[in-house]
């Protein structure tokens, strides 16, 4: 049986999906969502497993609900939940609409950009944004185009944060997808060379 409490519903899903039990994840959370009783949460971890589910078996309509369920949430938000906001992007460009990706990514750039400003002011000195943030930073930004911008991001994440192992995997697959959608040639591990200390950043805890 479903868990009554809706924060123990989101819980069980988001370790079912984990396990790379997706379908167990989506038959758990659709209903809910599909009532209108989910909140950003819910949402975004129902799309994440359809994402997955898509992912693994090329189901076309799970990677276009996956889409219409993130840029649902990400407008909820008012365009502030990055999270949302970048996978929003990352699906439309999964689903050939490049266009419609550039835009969200530009959204989601220029809110953890003033986010990253903020925090600096705060702390009255130079402050990288977490983890989460600097990959969806980075991501935004190759989707918008900017590799430079993106390559910079993405080894300030990877190199600068210990532990992660499996986000940085995620990241670098994410990443890997992306380059080659965009028609890049080399692999994730080549357009994004090496840390100053010559070391491939995902496999810096092997």
């Amino acid at each position: 049986l479903a868990p009554a409490d809706p924060r123990q519903r989101e819980i069980e899903a988001l370790r079912l999906r984990r396990q790379g039990d997706h379908g167990a994840a989506i038959d758990l959370l659709a209903p809910h969502v599909e009532a209108g009783h989910g909140d950003e949460e819910s949402v975004g971890i129902l799309a994440a497993a359809l994402k997955a589910r898509a992912e693994v078996e090329g189901r076309g309509a799970d990677m276009a609900r996956a889409h219409e369920l993130y840029h649902r949430a990400w407008r909820r938000s008012q365009d502030r939940n990055a999270w949302l906001g970048v996978n929003a992007a990352t699906t439309a460009l999964y689903l050939g609409r490049h266009e419609v990706a550039r835009t969200h990514a530009a959204k989601v750039r220029a809110v953890l950009e003033e986010r990253e400003r903020a925090l600096q002011r705060r702390a009255g000195t130079t402050v990288a944004l977490p983890y989460y943030f600097q990959t969806s930073l980075a991501e935004a930004l190759l989707l918008e185009g900017d590799e430079e911008g993106a390559r910079r991001r993405y080894r300030t994440a990877l190199a600068g944060q210990r532990g992660l192992a499996g986000a940085k995997g995620t990241t670098a697959r994410q990443a890997s997808r992306i380059l080659d959608l965009q028609g890049r040639t080399r692999s994730f591990r080549e357009w994004l060379g090496t840390t100053p200390t010559g070391t491939y950043p995902v496999e810096e805890e092997a």
